[in-house]
């Protein structure tokens, strides 16, 4: 027999808050777990009135506050229907919401206690809300407009892939990963385009163009999970952690501010402005760009087009679309070129220095994604642990007998053209960018976020931002004073020292010409 309880508080119920009790034919206990609160009381809440109008008022202005966390929106005109609905006591307050525009049936809205951080209990807004793809349950402070809780019902599409924070398959497990897109957004995935649902590779954002010499891969029931038993097989795998990893950088880049008015990849913009119709084509095992990566940045409103080949120096082969190294830092170009002037004017990045720096923006965010706390900046990180080969002569690493590279290294590096070793010193002036940060403020796991509070993802933020406002033919002068300008526009000077000691720790100080 298994009992499961429910906690009840002031006559209302507290979300998660459960004890199950399982017994065996003999009527003994065999397991028990609870998650009950056993903390402080909280006051009792305001007994409800169903035609009370400023409890109805806080209950939709928690609904609206729900809307925009998850891309919706209310107008004040919304013709929405309240009715309110008896509870079980005076204080289980219940309505149901009809008409609401992004909802596709009424939503249930219930007044309940819900566990926050430490042991205090909140009083909450659970609504219940059923979406055109999902199927939300969302908890709203009733005190304070904050979201304390959400969950996506709906489990819609799992990939075979290496997580985009891990290097490649020769040194990574390749893992399940689920719905990988909820951290974006809940209503929100990478196969629907206006409507439309693909049950291949294909989506808003990227599509697999050409595989082997096909274009659809079809998943089973959102599963796109591909056994190393075959050489199609093989590739069909590679196009989904290709499929997976341009996806990720997308809303990674879409949350610090690469949007559709800024020129990202998309087929459809969302009515929110930018050029459409032009999501990344991604070309796997491409016979035509043999040991190499390349991704092509036309103007908005043309696909940018990612082309992976295979690497043949060595056995046995390798695929590069199971390099994530490799993959982010070619899709990392697109935002630099489309990032860099105007988005409608490709031609930009025209001499040896500004590609240099182009190189390194990239190899930058490539090494910024896979950086966590436990990451000693003395050690030294190569670019890639995949290529048999390197043009990368240096590791990334605070430590100057492993990178002595600085702004001095420049001028000869430029004379023979060298735009990776070039970029290896850029990326090397902001890696002494991150740590001087991280050490101001510390480091973060919730990398999607983009927060001004900490060192690593401020790091970024201030690289983005400042991208927008790069010369179109960029010096590492202009580059530098450009990441100076977005920290004081972001965070008002109040790193303005560390940045600089950073650059000048690198030759790229105030005196730098």
């Amino acid at each position: 027999t298994h009992v499961y309880l429910r906690q009840m508080v002031h006559g209302s119920r507290v979300e998660a808050a459960t004890m199950n009790i399982h017994v065996d034919a003999n009527r003994q206990i065999i397991a028990y777990s609870s998650s009950f609160h056993t903390g402080p009381k909280p006051a009792k809440p305001p007994a409800w009135s169903p035609d009370d109008p400023a409890m109805q008022r806080s209950m939709l202005d928690a609904l609206r506050l729900l809307a925009v966390h998850i891309g919706r929106r209310i107008s004040k005109h919304a013709a929405i229907e309240v009715v309110p609905q008896r509870g079980q006591s005076e204080n289980d307050v219940k309505y149901r919401v009809a008409k609401v525009p992004f909802a596709t049936e009424p939503i249930a809205v219930r007044r309940m206690f819900i566990h926050t951080k430490g042991s205090r209990l909140d009083l909450a807004w659970e609504f219940t809300v059923k979406l055109a793809v999902d199927h939300i349950c969302a908890h709203v402070s009733v005190d304070r407009p904050r979201v304390l809780a959400l969950f996506n019902w709906a489990d819609r599409y799992t990939y075979k892939a290496i997580p985009v924070t891990d290097r490649n398959i020769l040194t990574s497990r390749v893992r399940l990963i689920k719905d990988p897109e909820k951290a974006f957004a809940p209503d929100y995935d990478w196969h629907t385009v206006e409507g439309v649902r693909y049950s291949t590779l294909s989506g808003n954002n990227a599509f697999i163009a050409d595989w082997r010499g096909h274009t659809a891969i079809e998943g089973s029931n959102g599963q796109f999970i591909f056994p190393f038993n075959s050489p199609d097989n093989y590739a069909k795998g590679a196009a989904v952690n290709a499929f997976y990893v341009v996806n990720a950088m997308h809303d990674l880049f879409s949350k610090y501010g690469f949007t559709e008015p800024k020129g990202n990849f998309q087929q459809y913009n969302f009515k929110r402005g930018g050029i459409e119709k032009d999501p990344v084509e991604i070309y796997v095992q491409d016979p035509g760009v043999p040991n190499n990566a390349v991704f092509t940045t036309p103007p908005d409103g043309q696909s940018g087009v990612l082309r992976l080949g295979i690497v043949s120096i060595g056995y046995p082969p390798l695929d590069i679309a199971w390099c994530n190294e490799l993959i982010v830092h070619e899709v990392t170009h697109g935002l630099v070129r489309r990032s860099i002037g105007s988005t409608r004017n490709s031609n930009v990045l025209g001499t040896t220095e500004a590609r240099g720096l182009s190189e390194g923006w990239c190899d930058f965010v490539s090494v910024w994604v896979r950086l966590d706390e436990r990451t000693d900046p003395m050690a030294a990180i190569p670019f890639t642990t995949f290529l048999p080969f390197t043009t990368r002569h240096y590791p990334l690493s605070l430590d100057r007998h492993t990178n002595p590279l600085t702004y001095r290294h420049l001028q000869l590096l430029a004379l023979y053209n060298k735009k990776h070793t070039i970029g290896t010193i850029w990326c090397t002036m902001l890696y002494e960018v991150y740590w001087a940060l991280v050490r101001r403020l510390g480091f973060t796991r919730e990398k999607n976020e983009p927060s001004l509070e900490y060192g690593n993802t401020l790091t970024l933020k201030l690289m983005i931002y400042a991208l927008a406002v790069t010369d179109e033919h960029p010096t590492f002068i202009n580059a530098r004073d450009m990441i100076l300008l977005s920290e004081r526009v972001l965070t008002r000077k109040a790193y303005h020292c560390d940045i600089w000691r950073a650059f000048a720790s690198r030759g790229l100080g105030f005196s730098a010409k």
